[in-house]
């Protein structure tokens, strides 16, 4: 039996172990009788993790104590509780899921052998004898003690009867083996077990377990059938929400979208809001929030948002205005340089979730290690749900699902969900796609509240009575081309020639357009103009050095790693990629990149000047960045965790500043040769230029 039950990785020095293996092992290995648990909270988590081990034993009871959120009705706050703990279970996995649940009526409902033989006394004492297996409930003051004890051995600590206290949670527990202990703590749970204080709750469990989706019990066709006539209409009817007295007052449409959102979350577990810009998601998004919270029992209420660095200051004001006391944010961008801190939340919310349509980035596989810790609710925010193809869809609807292909197996009859979205993509299947964005989206465009309004009449009104207007759109086409006359090539080739400056550029293998009409040969590519361009720029590239980027060449060979120095070879092809898929993309793509470029040349000039250099960790966190900014929303420079003045005042930064971020450290100069400075100075500032020639000439273009 392990010593020290924390829940957490064994090491060389300590033998650790999670509770719920510690328990497995001890009732495989012993085979008690019995088991006595005394424990501040249960959930049903506890038993589909535990329950087959527990209905080996010949008895267990169960001493519950529960922290209420007032004074009064405490027995129907346990019951909301045990209620929401049954609506939370998914209906995905119906079969699974009513297999271990009928499998916990069962355990409860085992009769007593014995009970026959009891004086009538005791029987009518105790009615509740004639169960094996009992579950009391001690509702003052607070039962806060954890106690799992056999007849050999006993569990003490902090550990409660829930899925967090057996696996989730880190805990401190150790086991007790001594007799005269054992005898005393036999003692202490006798004493409240049989406390006039405490009573029997078992047969209400039973009954709410029996009248849930996944209990056993026969309703009347009548009922039935009003159930599904309310299924169907709930979404008219239910005017008033939770919310309705809280701080943020919603349009009727949005009050409509939240009720969607809050049946699709119940039935998936999460739920995807695809409303166009300027419906306002983050505000439905807060009242999911704050409904989903009010709903959880008060330990199951970690709140997780998601959201690009820019807009953290505005989830902060919203949540603490809509009063939210606890919750966590994280950016994005830093999602991608660490996993999140080992903890597991209930609620997550995501905001521009479009950001996790690709499955490699670093910062999709670190959210996805934290999704996978419990069974969160997950709310996914963006108005662009799909921008190359359905496999965008498909990679964020993954995060509501865990990962988890099988899903929507038993619901939409949809055996592999990657399966699916293939074969959507491959054929275009408008109509198959709907089968998804019918149960798991919630979305309206513009068109649609317009159309509720001139054509249905309906009268879309803000909180405050104003009616809904939107100004139309004037798109701003903005045509370019490479210009007709040569003259910007010709400079864009004698820009990279400079061998006077330094030697990387070979100018000779790039040839200015031929401007003869002579056909081209069979199977060359045409020297268009744009075509010479894209040559000029892949040259350019293909010479770069990334100076600031591969400090460790102007050492002294002896004090070179050379690790480092074939590691530091990989950067200019991933830099030159990543640049050349900006171009790709668009020249507005390419241009921003090169800015963001200089601008690091730039603060590494100064960091250097001033004797310091860039840590090579940071360096790590700017390319991950530079590959991953595929978006407007991620900002290769949140690295540096430079406010958004600070940004824009780059170069005003101080070297105190990035000291005080642990951003950078001290040169070692005797590792570098005297001419060092110069030379590095020098090779900087020639690459510089020539990125900032890049440039204003791809601006030129547009201009």
């Amino acid at each position: 039996m392990r010593k020290i039950i924390d829940n957490e990785p064994k090491t060389q020095t300590l033998d650790r172990y999670t509770l719920k293996d510690a328990l497995k092992e001890f009732i495989d290995s012993e085979k008690p009788d019995n088991l006595d648990i005394a424990t501040g909270f249960f959930n049903l988590k506890a038993w589909e993790m535990l329950g087959n081990k527990l209905l080996t034993l010949n008895s267990c009871r169960i001493l519950l104590g529960w922290e209420y959120r007032s004074s009064k009705n405490t027995e129907n706050e346990i019951q909301n509780a045990f209620l929401q703990m049954l609506d939370e279970i998914p209906i995905t996995e119906y079969k699974e899921n009513r297999a271990y649940i009928n499998s916990l009526i069962a355990f409860f409902e085992r009769k007593n052998e014995k009970w026959h033989s009891l004086p009538q006394n005791i029987k009518d004492a105790k009615p509740e004898l004639q169960y094996i297996n009992q579950l009391r409930i001690h509702p003052s003051p607070r039962l806060h003690g954890k106690l799992y004890l056999f007849p050999k051995i006993a569990i003490v600590g902090s550990s409660n009867f829930t899925n967090g206290g057996l696996l989730g949670n880190t805990e401190l527990n150790i086991t007790i083996e001594d007799n005269e202990s054992l005898t005393h703590l036999k003692e202490w749970f006798e004493h409240f077990f049989s406390s006039r204080r405490t009573y029997d709750y078992r047969g209400k469990l039973v009954d709410l377990l029996q009248d849930s989706k996944f209990g056993n019990k026969e309703y009347d066709p009548f009922i039935v059938f009003l159930k599904i006539v309310f299924e169907y209409h709930k979404y008219e009817l239910q005017k008033t929400l939770e919310d309705e007295d809280g701080v943020i007052r919603l349009a009727e449409f949005q009050r409509e979208g939240v009720s969607r959102a809050l049946d699709i979350i119940e039935e998936f577990g999460g739920v995807m809001i695809a409303d166009a810009v300027g419906l306002g998601k983050s505000y439905i998004g807060i009242v999911l929030l704050r409904t989903l919270s009010l709903r959880a029992p008060p330990m199951n209420n970690d709140i997780l948002i998601v959201c690009p660095a820019q807009l953290r200051d505005m989830w902060n004001e919203l949540l603490i205005n809509s009063g939210f006391n606890s919750f966590t944010i994280y950016s994005q961008e830093m999602m991608s340089r660490q996993p999140i801190e080992r903890r597991a939340f209930d609620i997550i919310l995501v905001d521009e979730s479009h950001n996790f349509r690709n499955p490699k980035p670093k910062r999709y596989r670190n959210f996805m290690s934290v999704l996978v810790r419990k069974d969160p609710k997950v709310i996914l925010l963006t108005a662009t749900p799909i921008n190359i193809g359905y496999m965008d869809l498909y990679h964020q609807l993954k995060l509501i699902f865990k990962n988890k292909d099988t899903a929507l197996n038993d619901s939409l009859n949809i055996p592999d969900l990657n399966e699916f979205f293939k074969n959507v993509e491959k054929e275009s299947g408008v109509d198959d796609i709907n089968l998804i964005t019918d149960h798991l989206i919630v979305a309206r465009s513009r068109s649609i509240i317009r159309y509720r309004q001139k054509v249905l009449k309906q009268d879309i009104l803000l909180p405050d009575g104003r009616k809904i207007e939107f100004p139309d759109r004037e798109l701003d086409t903005i045509y370019y081309q490479v210009l007709k006359d040569q003259d910007i090539l010709h400079e864009i080739c004698g820009k990279i020639s400079c061998s006077d400056v330094k030697d990387v550029f070979d100018a000779r293998i790039l040839r200015a357009p031929d401007k003869s009409n002579g056909d081209s040969d069979e199977g060359s590519v045409p020297k268009t103009p744009s075509n010479v361009l894209y040559e000029c720029i892949f040259e350019i590239l293909r010479s770069w050095e990334a100076t600031p980027f591969t400090l460790e060449k102007y050492k002294i060979e002896k004090h070179q790693v050379p690790e480092i120095i074939r590691n530091s070879r990989s950067i200019v092809p991933l830099l030159t990629t990543t640049l050349l898929k900006r171009l790709e993309s668009s020249i507005f793509s390419f241009i921003k990149s090169i800015k963001n470029l200089i601008i690091f040349y730039k603060i590494s000039l100064i960091v250097v000047q001033k004797g310091f250099h860039i840590k090579s960790a940071v360096i790590r966190e700017f390319l991950n960045f530079f590959e991953e900014q595929i978006d407007e929303d991620i900002d290769p420079f949140d690295f540096l965790e430079l406010s958004e003045e600070e940004y824009e005042n780059a170069l005003d930064i101080t070297l105190d500043i990035l000291l005080s971020r642990n951003k950078i450290e001290k040169l070692n100069k005797n590792q570098f040769p005297e001419d060092f400075l110069k030379l590095y100075l020098r090779d900087v500032q020639y690459e510089e230029e020539i990125l900032m020639d890049i440039a204003i000439i791809m601006q030129e273009i547009l201009s």
